[in-house]
């Protein structure tokens, strides 16, 4: 199959892949509550925009928060407002970078490649663990891997295209790491600078360097970055050192945040991540990466592998790692899987290639087998409709294990792969429908409770004692009370002198628990029974970790 130039085709193939890569990502977006803390923060801090008028600063229950940039924010504001406050809404902006983050991929692997080769890339990264959990959850990773993923694209489309066309994507390439850096900080730029530049060095292509628009693009990224940037700094004048050195340098290069994670643990997280098509890892570098001396004849393959590996490294080494740091490292690896695919796709099934499938059975069968005895390891509740729900996920692993063993066997390659995008779609999507009765953490049903009592008396006070529960502000759409707890609201307690109204100490909560005042607190259920021989503490309604309760009888 040649490169094929723009016809028809595009359209339709572009359209079908957003039905069912949009079906995927958005059929069970709403289901599972917030999962805290990250996506109750990363929810209420747009909720808040929307409720203050303020779009520069972000705030968290009141109190300033520049761990990450605004434009994820602004983005779940859009939707928040568009559709109101629903778990759904949250997490659409992500269900939307998966769609587009896809098409991205179909748009530059054709055009560097073939259509096979395009739509290929484009399935295996719809369907890889990593993409498909961290694309249903509200993340700001999402939003930098999306505009990263664009940028890097756009500079290697560029530098196959000619005159006033590739000036254009490089330009663009500019302007989509300006949008990264505002999704995630620094992070954004240093990884399309560290990839290119690697791959300068090693190819020895200096004189792209001359074709790249530095000057132009420069211009380009400062204009997306510097006006939030310096009108921020503008209102708050610790912004600089907060948002750049301890939030970008320290975290990365120092435990402060307490994420450091074991080697082996991080290259389980690399391979479990591009499950299932980590069976194909081995066959796939050696296929795509070409000897020392022919380097220079595959230059697209040499820059992917540098995108993947170089990113990989850099969080080796870094003092703070979290699993949807690597998302980033997908579109690569499902690119290069690609090209491998469709190399071989007419082709009979050789050794390597019924040794990668044997092992994608194997991993199937002992999943199937497995899986049964969660309850074994992990308490479920609504235990009929969980289990229900694990033993299909458990007969999917089977049925897709079993029918693997007969392509094998009848040298279906094509057959074996399709099986192989199917399957993470249908598990997936089960495990976010049973997924809020194996491992909720979120406050949402006594956030539930709470919202019409609040109605009702709606000058009542809220408080979290002795934590912050991120998710509640949001489900209730107001702020709280928060009872002796600080940790990353510290930066922001220490510059707002109004800091004080949103934070208080147990002295200060039982003197208003004694006020005229109704007052309703969420604490933990070993903070219940502590306090409950002190204090009159009303329960109005508990979880297995959490109570409800109120200073005034019901």
């Amino acid at each position: 199959m040649n490169r094929n130039h723009f016809d028809r085709t595009w359209l339709t193939d572009m359209l079908w892949l957003c039905f069912i890569i949009g079906i995927v990502s958005f059929i069970t977006l709403g289901i599972p509550s917030l999962f805290t803390p990250d996506e109750g923060r990363y929810a209420e801090i747009p909720r808040e925009m929307l409720a203050s008028g303020n779009f520069l600063v972000p705030h968290l229950n009141g109190i300033i928060y520049f761990e990450k940039p605004p434009l994820v924010y602004w983005f779940t504001a859009f939707f928040i407002h568009i559709f109101g406050y629903s778990n759904w809404a949250a997490r659409a902006v992500n269900g939307c970078f998966s769609v587009l983050g896809c098409l991205s991929i179909y748009y530059a692997s054709r055009s560097l490649f073939n259509r096979r080769c395009g739509i290929l890339a484009t399935l295996i990264s719809s369907s890889a663990l990593l993409y498909i959990a961290i694309n249903h959850m509200l993340t700001t990773d999402a939003g930098l891997s999306f505009f990263m993923t664009v940028s890097l694209l756009s500079f290697m489309l560029g530098l196959r295209s000619f005159g006033m066309k590739q000036n254009l994507y490089f330009w663009f390439a500019y302007i989509a790491a300006g949008l990264a850096f505002l999704s995630k900080g620094l992070i954004g730029i240093v990884f399309p600078m560290m990839i290119i530049g690697l791959w300068i060095l090693i190819l020895n292509r200096w004189y792209v360097l001359k074709q790249m628009k530095i000057a132009s693009g420069l211009v380009l990224f400062m204009l997306v970055i510097l006006p939030w940037i310096i009108l921020t700094q503008r209102v708050v004048p610790s912004f600089f050192h907060e948002f750049f050195i301890v939030q970008q340098f320290a975290r990365y290069a120092t435990p402060i945040e307490h994420r450091a994670m074991p080697l082996s643990s991080y290259m389980a997280v690399v391979l479990f991540g591009f499950f299932p098509w980590t069976v194909w890892i081995v066959q796939t570098v050696r296929y795509n990466l070409p000897k020392w001396a022919l380097r220079h004849h595959s230059p697209d393959a040499m820059f992917l592998l540098i995108w993947a590996g170089a990113i990989t490294l850099f969080f080796a080494c870094s003092h703070s790692i979290l699993i949807p740091y690597l998302l980033p490292i997908i579109a690569p690896l499902s690119i290069l899987t690609a090209c491998y695919i469709d190399a071989r796709w007419e082709q009979a099934l050789v050794k390597n290639q019924k040794i990668s499938i044997g092992l994608f059975v194997a991993l199937c069968l002992i999943l199937s087998i497995g899986l049964p005895f969660t309850p074994k390891f992990q308490a479920l509740s609504n235990a009929h409709f969980t289990y229900s729900m694990i033993i299909l996920t458990s007969l999917c692993f089977l049925v897709t294990g079993l029918l693997n063993i007969y392509f094998c066997c009848k040298n279906k390659f094509k057959h074996s792969i399709i099986s192989m995008i199917i399957l993470p779609w249908i598990v997936m999507n089960l495990v976010w429908v049973a997924a809020p009765y194996i491992v909720n953490r979120s406050i949402e049903p006594l956030a539930m409770d709470l919202k019409p009592l609040l109605q009702a008396n709606p000058n009542a006070v809220v408080v979290s004692f002795r934590t912050y529960y991120q998710d509640l502000p949001y489900y209730i759409q107001r702020k709280i009370l928060i009872v002796d707890w600080q940790d990353e609201l510290s930066y922001g307690m220490g510059i707002q002198p109004d800091s004080k109204n949103w934070m208080i100490d147990d002295d200060q909560l039982w003197q208003l628990w004694q006020s005229p005042q109704t007052v309703y607190a969420i604490m933990s259920q070993g903070d219940y029974q502590s306090q409950s021989a002190y204090h009159n503490l009303f329960v109005i309604d508990q979880t297995q970790q959490d109570v409800l309760v109120s200073n005034k009888k019901a």
